[in-house]
């Protein structure tokens, strides 16, 4: 998933009508639109998305990559350090996630978004910015996970 200048946003599909873009809740260039909100976090930073809440990935563009428990959305280079910056937790429901541009409201059905089933539960998120490797990653909680 690419865009045009601001950053993707991963957003749990629960929430996702939620999520104006550029559309509100205030009018874009007040610096009280989601789209602002947005670009003014860094990548790996949860924001909150109606009742629940979504994470700002890094720079323009977003590979999505399914791991066993989890997911890697990667926008540099091609493996990760060891070390990662935890940022919190993301819940998420049945319909999984979507990754689109922040600019784009979840209202739409607009052509830079992608739908990734990811099995309901609790996540850990964390991110990393190194010399060759800039991501954020999603865990499945192995608490819930264990408990299947």
């Amino acid at each position: 998933v690419g865009t045009e200048g601001g950053p993707p946003l991963l957003v749990p599909t629960a929430h996702l009508v939620a999520w104006l873009g550029t559309e509100g809740p205030k009018p874009f260039d007040t610096g009280e639109s989601d789209y602002e909100r947005a670009c003014d976090l860094d990548g790996g930073e949860l924001l909150s998305i109606g009742k629940g809440q979504g994470v700002v990935l890094h720079n323009q563009y977003a590979e999505i990559i399914v791991e066993p428990k989890g997911l890697l959305l990667r926008s540099e280079g091609q493996a990760p350090g060891p070390r990662w910056k935890k940022t919190g937790f993301l819940t998420v429901g049945k319909g999984g996630v979507v990754v689109l541009d922040a600019a784009e409201s979840g209202k739409s059905k607009g052509p830079n978004r992608k739908t990734v089933d990811l099995a309901p539960g609790r996540y850990e998120v964390a991110s990393q910015r190194v010399a060759r490797f800039v991501g954020v990653r999603l865990v499945r909680a192995e608490a819930e996970h264990d408990a299947e």
